[in-house]
């Protein structure tokens, strides 16, 4: 409404074809009473009132929703589902307690996961279409190998296949339904192997490993590669030795790594995402304080 009051006259003529464009009915129907049923320009245009009468039937009658089919009742793509927080630590213990945000209502709800199988610390945890996998770890007294998965629709555990490894700090990511788990430590050092898990199979593969050893290392998946970041190869005695710059590509089709251009500065237990055609590395640790820097690769290929 701002642009058009910033030129009444030329613009109030497109306020039909602007409001078509916005998904009125799923705004809470206090907004709507309060900011759009009432407002002068809207009471003009029939084609306006037409959409705003088609919001309030939206909330007044929710028993007939599945038949208001229209591009204004379908959420977009970007506000679909749902953000989970998985565990870490709680007053110096591991827990186990996921929470998860819903973009649309601005919320947190928290799942206390009372049959969860193993309380552990440093994890990985990635999904798989529906099922989350939560990948080795650290109960307090030893390195893990078990992994568990988690149905959302039950909220209930269980064990899969067992890595062949022992490992704590590894990095996890799906590439092409495959579950990657990427260096991480065993108790002894830091690991260079990579496993790979069918979960139609039940069975966990070892594939090519790094070129270094890398605990704490990022990962992440774009154009059909998976990439491992920074990292660290410290001894448990010494964890402030300093952290790695270097980033290797994976490519599954020929079981290979391949050195790609370092970050600028060396760090581990780093955030990596995807925005766009750009791969994203925030935060991390260079052994001796935290970072709030954000790192991007343009072209990761």
């Amino acid at each position: 409404m701002l642009w058009v009051n910033y030129d009444l006259l030329n613009r109030k003529s497109h306020l039909p074809c602007l409001l078509e464009l916005i998904k009125l009915p799923l705004l809470s129907p206090q907004y709507l009473a309060d900011h759009i049923e009432n407002n002068p320009l809207l009471k003009e245009s029939n084609h306006c009132r037409n959409l705003i009468m088609e919001a309030m039937k939206y909330h007044l009658l929710p028993e007939r929703r599945s038949l208001l089919h229209s591009p204004r009742t379908r959420p977009r793509k970007s506000t679909v589902g749902s953000l989970f927080m998985i565990g870490g630590m709680d007053g110096g213990k591991g827990s186990w307690k996921i929470e998860k945000y819903d973009l649309r209502s601005n919320t947190w709800s928290i799942f206390w996961l009372n049959d969860v199988k193993t309380f552990t610390t440093w994890a990985g945890c990635w999904r798989i279409r529906g099922p989350l996998y939560a990948v080795g770890g650290h109960d307090g007294w030893t390195y893990l190998s078990a992994v568990e998965r988690w149905d959302s629709s039950t909220r209930l555990w269980s064990y899969v296949a067992p890595l062949n490894t022992q490992r704590s700090t590894a990095g996890v990511a799906v590439l092409n339904d495959r579950l990657y788990a990427v260096g991480g430590r065993d108790g002894s050092s830091c690991l260079r192997s990579v496993e790979c898990f069918d979960p139609h199979r039940n069975k966990w593969s070892f594939c090519a490993p790094m070129s270094i050893r890398r605990g704490g290392a990022g990962v992440g998946v774009i154009n059909s590669y998976l990439f491992a970041l920074g990292g660290h190869d410290a001894p448990i005695l010494n964890p402030g030795v300093s952290r790695f710059e270097c980033v290797e590509r994976y490519d599954p089709r020929t079981d290979t790594w391949t050195l790609v251009a370092p970050m600028r500065k060396g760090r581990d237990a780093i955030g990596v995402g995807i925005l766009g055609d750009r791969l994203i590395a925030a935060g991390g640790h260079d052994g001796q304080s935290y970072f709030e820097s954000v790192g991007r690769i343009r072209d990761p290929s």
